[in-house]
């Protein structure tokens, strides 16, 4: 299968060019609604935000550029892995190990909450590794 046919696309304009990234603001389009990594991409977090790609030697583009900007598929899935499963994961994993301690209801809701703030914590230390591993790149 065409690779091209296995990434997430958006349309975008390039706004700012620097030494080693194109900052690119990106459309909002109606594919976005569907898609299941909406909320964690950030791509429409605030309208200031520019997604940055990577600047390769051969590409030769300006300010004010109408660009694609291309996602492995896979990578998108990782997303939707580190922000919706995982924390699911943890929930039930506390609630579950609380429950079998004959925990109340209270302490057994609490340990679940408790779980996740756990996630988010150690996420928060490893969060600029796992942002490396999310790029973006000029698609065609």
């Amino acid at each position: 299968m065409d690779k091209s046919k296995k990434d997430i696309k958006h349309l975008g304009i390039i706004r700012k060019i620097t030494d080693d990234f194109y900052y690119v603001a990106v459309e909002r389009t109606p594919a976005c609604q569907g898609c299941a990594a909406k909320n964690f991409c950030n791509i429409h977090s605030n309208e200031n935000d520019f997604i940055p790609v990577q600047r390769l030697p051969h590409q030769t583009f300006n300010t004010g550029d109408e660009v694609t900007i291309a996602l492995t598929e896979k990578l998108g899935w990782k997303a939707v892995f580190y922000g919706y499963m995982m924390p699911f994961v943890a929930l039930i994993t506390g609630v579950i190990v609380a429950a079998a301690a004959n925990l109340s209801q209270s302490a057994v809701g609490f340990t679940g909450i408790g779980a996740l703030v756990v996630y988010y914590v150690v996420f928060s230390f490893f969060s600029k590794k796992i942002d490396k591993q999310f790029y973006f790149r000029i698609g065609e």
